[in-house]
C-alpha cells in the first residue's frame, strides 16, 4: 500500500490509509514479542497521541489478530469505522531483526492480506473522498533515490513541485530534513544525533509529529524541528510503537 495522508483542515482531522500488520520483534533476550504496525498506522498512532483526530482506513480479516489490531486502534483513540473486515482472511505479518547499530531488516508474509485489495473491495468507496488531493508530501530521500533516481533532496523537491504539491519535507536520515514551501527551501538539522536502538518507524513518527504541529498552527520549520524530536525518541525503543508513557506531547 502507498503512503497516503489526507487532511480536512477545518476540523483538523486526518485519515491515514494503508496496511497494518502483525509485528514480531526480537527483544534483548532473543525472544520475539508480538505487536502490530505499518507505516501509516504508526503515523496514525503518534498523531492520535498528539491530540489530533485521526481515522485509519484499511482492510482486515475476521480473525482474533485482526480484532486485536482494531482494539489497539480504539485504545489509541483512532477511529475504526473505515476499517473493512473480510471474512476468512488474515492480516499480513512481518518480522524485525536489528543489528548493533539499530538498523532493521524486515521479513514479510503478506501476500494474502486483504489490505492489498482495499480499493477493489465492495465498500472501498467509503474512503474515496480522502483520495482527492495531496496537500503535503513527506518523502524519504533514500526511497526517492531508489525509485526515481533523485541525486539529492533538492531533486526530490523539484520533481514533486512539478506535480503542484505546495509543501514538501524530504527526510534524509540522521542529517537534515529539507523543507520546501511557498516561502522557499531550508534545511532543518537534527538537533541531537542519538545512537539508535531500533530505527523502525523513525520516518512514520516524524510524519505524525510534523502533521500534528502543522495542524496546531506551527510553521513548517518549527514542525520539522518537532518531528525530529519525536523521531529521536522513537528510535530509542524497540519496535514501531513505543510505550505510551514514553510519548511526549
Amino acid at each position: 500500500m502507498g503512503r497516503k495522508l489526507r487532511m480536512a483542515d477545518e476540523k483538523k482531522q486526518v485519515v491515514a490509509i494503508g496496511e497494518v500488520m502483525i509485528e514480531m520483534a526480537r527483544g534483548n533476550d532473543g525472544r520475539y514479542g508480538t505487536s502490530c504496525g505499518g507505516d501509516t498506522f504508526n503515523t496514525a498512532v503518534y498523531l492520535a497521541r498528539a491530540g489530533i483526530e485521526v481515522a485509519y482506513a484499511t482492510a482486515l480479516g475476521d480473525d482474533p489478530y485482526s480484532d486485536g489490531i482494531v482494539s489497539m486502534a480504539t485504545a489509541e483513540g483512532i477511529r475504526t469505522d473505515l476499517i473493512l473486515r473480510v471474512p476468512g482472511r488474515l492480516p499480513g505479518l512481518y518480522m524485525i531483526e536489528t543489528d548493533k547499530k539499530g538498523e532493521r531488516r524486515f521479513r514479510y508474509w503478506r501476500g494474502e492480506a486483504p489490505a492489498r485489495e482495499l480499493f477493489e473491495l465492495p465498500d472501498w468507496n467509503r474512503i474515496a473522498e480522502a483520495l482527492k488531493r495531496v496537500d503535503i508530501a513527506l518523502p524519504t530521500f533514500d526511497d526517492e533515490a531508489t525509485l526515481w533516481g533523485d541525486t539529492n533532496p533538492e531533486a526530490t523537491v523539484e520533481r514533486l513541485q512539478a506535480f503542484g504539491i505546495g509543501e514538501i519535507v524530504v527526510k534524509n536520515g540522521s542529517s537534515t530534513a529539507l523543507v520546501a514551501d511557498k516561502d522557499g527551501r531550508e534545511h532543518v538539522p537534527v538537533p541531537e544525533v542519538v545512537e539508535p536502538i531500533d530505527t523502525t518507524a523513525a520516518g512514520d513518527s516524524f510524519n505524525a509529529a510534523y502533521l500534528a504541529a502543522r495542524l496546531s498552527g506551527e510553521n513548517p520549520l518549527a514542525a520539522a524541528a518537532a518531528a525530529h524530536g519525536l523521531a529521536g525518541q522513537v528510535i530509542r525503543h524497540r519496535g514501531a510503537i513505543m510505550p505510551r508513557k514514553s510519548s511526549a506531547h
